[in-house]
């Protein structure tokens, strides 16, 4: 059976006005008269200071009216725990980040129709601004306070807390958590670990100095879900990889639009991120994306629709439409691109076409009425049963799995070694991109982060955004060409690289294997054995004349190199006692050269 979302809706009710003070006159404490209605002698005394007067009346003052108070706007606090709806209390919430689309024609409304679809969609946009500003308000948290040494769930429950208390709903009561929470449990995915990966209760995982971690975070008011994914590395070895996943997720809204089709747009993902390499401890990297995973739409309570959005080029043909909710995510990898399920399972979903009319077993029927009460179609994971009171549910639960009533998500794991990036936004197809604000971090050096929206500078000159953008472009298509001009050539340039017999070559050497290009091409070595004559060691001047053969062989013809190789074999030829002091510098780096080669000699 289909089971549908709920039709209840979130509403807030507006706060109460504040009345106007009324100023009473002050009865006169000798008559009870007030003082406004007295007479008062003030017209024959005004250049006089006041006195009292003898019958006990003193002169009239007028009373200054206090200046109303300005109501203080609410700030967020550290960490977040203020609803959003009471930061923006007449549900006017931040639009978001605005992308124009690249080509004009792919807008085929007029401006009429865009108003009129403006006004029935403002409900749905609202719902979906509210849990943007609330994502984007946890995520910065989150950026700013994870750090190694904290445990995933520490992480996890951080993350979560603090979400459902800006939504206002802590989901312990039946039903809360479909008016607005999670939209599916936070992903914390460590290196190899590509996504699918929530810790349950039982984990003990400490976050690292030299892991990657990807946080996906998904946050639903009235079921209309935000999802958006940053990656955090502590090590700034790992910063290619970041910025060409960050790179490909940028370009993949950028070039989003109506009618544009899936397969092209995967193209130009796969070409922003391909076109970067990692060097990681020695070794150089390509970045590859992770062909086998792809964006996606999202429906009302499910996050996952029925158009997707490849990492690499293809000819699906499907288009993007007015109204689709696509979650432009990309994943990159310094491995093959490639990935498999394994490890214990944490995701979980109601399938939307379950038909469970044959459930014998009492413990499954239980957890599944708790599932439809509390997250209906809405991803969950182990944590959020047991934070609803359910126990001893396993069992039942993988039995609702074998029936094909619910559905698990097992990790998506790389092979071991490698690491893995995420980078996604959410985004609204009409004329803008709305939702996620880009507001992921800049990295400012070693473990430095700044936060906060960023202007541009690319685009203050030189053309404004259109020319920004092509001049990106057109740097993306050079880095891909530079690396393909590489391996092409690199089999011709170093076939035979020549070494010799010492360790400062073999380590050199080493070092230049561990690129997979130079590797792949090497098909031999020259192995250069020095002979060192015995006489040269023996005899210190006949050691200097082959030293000066081997200067006039590598003189060139440039004056100033000319004149410095003169000057250090005259001095090496002169060795008289009252030489200058450059000529004496240079005749003991001749001593100090034979005493080098006397010992390589004896060795």
């Amino acid at each position: 059976m289909t089971v549908n979302a709920p039709a209840e809706e979130l509403k807030i009710s507006g706060a109460g006005s504040n009345g106007a003070d009324i100023l009473v006159p002050a009865p006169d404490a000798a008559n009870g008269i007030p003082k406004e209605a007295q007479d008062s002698d003030d017209d024959a005394d005004e250049d006089f200071p006041a006195v009292a007067a003898e019958d006990g009346a003193s002169k009239k003052k007028k009373k200054r009216k206090g200046k109303p108070k300005k109501k203080t706007k609410k700030v967020q606090t550290d960490p977040p725990a203020i609803p959003i709806s009471q930061l923006f209390p007449n549900n006017t919430y931040p639009k978001g980040e605005e992308v124009e689309y690249q080509d004009g024609n792919r807008y085929r409304r007029t401006d009429e129709e865009k108003r009129h679809l403006d006004k029935l969609n403002s409900d749905f946009l609202s719902d979906y601004r509210q849990a943007a500003e609330a994502h984007r308000q946890v995520r910065q948290w989150a950026q700013r306070n994870i750090k190694p040494g904290q445990t995933l769930l520490e992480i996890a429950n951080g993350i979560e807390d603090s979400v459902r208390r800006l939504v206002g709903h802590d989901g312990l009561t039946e039903g809360d958590s479909l008016i607005a929470g999670m939209g599916f449990p936070t992903g914390l995915n460590i290196d190899n670990i590509v996504a699918h990966y929530s810790p349950n209760a039982t984990c003990k995982t400490v976050l690292g100095q030299n892991n990657v971690l990807k946080v996906d975070i998904g946050i639903h008011v009235g079921g209309r879900i935000v999802d958006s994914a940053f990656t955090m590395a502590f090590d700034p070895m790992y910063d290619n990889l970041l910025a060409a996943v960050k790179d490909a997720t940028n370009t993949g809204v950028r070039e989003a639009g109506i009618d544009v089709r899936v397969g092209e747009l995967g193209g130009y993902i796969q070409e922003a991120m391909e076109s970067y390499e990692c060097e990681i401890s020695g070794t150089v990297h390509p970045i590859k994306a992770i062909r086998d995973l792809c964006g996606h739409t999202i429906l009302p309570y499910s996050i996952h629709g029925s158009k997707n959005v490849p990492l690499i080029k293809t000819n699906d043909m499907t288009k993007m439409e007015e109204g689709d909710v696509f979650a432009i995510e990309t994943f990159g990898s310094t491995g093959s691109g490639r990935y498999i399920e394994a490890g214990e399972v944490s995701h979980y979903a109601l399938r939307r076409d379950a038909h469970p009319a044959n459930l014998t077993l009492s413990s499954a029927r239980s957890v599944l009425g708790a599932i439809k009460k509390n997250f209906s179609t809405i991803p969950f994971c182990r944590r959020y049963l047991d934070r609803i009171g359910q126990e001893k549910y396993l069992f039942g639960l993988n039995h609702l799995v074998k029936a094909g009533i619910v559905e698990d998500y097992p990790p998506l794991v790389e092979k071991q070694g490698t690491y893995t990036a995420q980078f996604e936004h959410s985004s609204y197809e009409i004329r803008t991109r709305i939702f996620s604000y880009f507001q992921d971090p800049r990295v400012i050096g070693p473990g430095h982060l700044s936060f906060g929206r960023q202007k541009d500078r690319r685009y203050d000159s030189l053309g404004g955004r259109e020319a920004a953008i092509e001049r990106s472009s057109a740097i993306a298509h050079a880095r891909l060409a530079c690396r393909r001009l590489n391996q092409a050539a690199t089999e011709f340039l170093c076939p035979e690289p020549t070494v010799t017999f010492d360790h400062a070559s073999l380590d050199e050497l080493e070092r230049m294997l561990r690129n997979p290009l130079v590797r792949r091409s090497v098909h031999g070595l020259r192995l250069n054995l020095t002979y060192r004559p015995k006489g040269l060691a023996e005899d210190e001047e006949m050691f200097a004349r082959s030293r000066i053969q081997n200067l006039l062989r590598l003189a060139s013809h440039e004056e100033d190199e000319v004149r410095m190789y003169k000057a250090v074999y005259n001095a090496w030829r002169d060795s008289k006692d009252d030489t200058d002091h450059e000529s004496a510098r240079y005749q003991q780096i001749l001593r100090d050269g034979h005493a080098q080669y006397q010992q390589k000699h004896k060795v």
